[in-house]
């Protein structure tokens, strides 16, 4: 049974809010859950939408950190 799955089978909902610093070359490092639903959530939250996403560009080509909240 996939994390996807478990989270639909079990009507899971919520919010899960994950920081993280971008280098210069788009690389994510640093990743942090601040606020989470269950660990199941947490894990999809930072490698699919975070990981997996399209590279991250910051201002300038210099590093800087992020915040996401992604709703499920």
């Amino acid at each position: 049974l996939s994390i996807e799955d478990y989270l639909k089978d079990k009507n899971r909902h919520g919010e899960v809010e994950v920081t993280f610093n971008v280098t210069s070359t788009g690389a994510i490092t640093d990743k942090k859950i601040n606020k989470n639903t269950c660990n199941g959530c947490d894990e999809v939250a930072v490698i699919r939408a975070i990981q997996k996403g399209p590279q991250w560009k910051t201002k300038q080509g210099k590093s800087g950190s992020a915040k996401v909240k992604v709703m499920f």
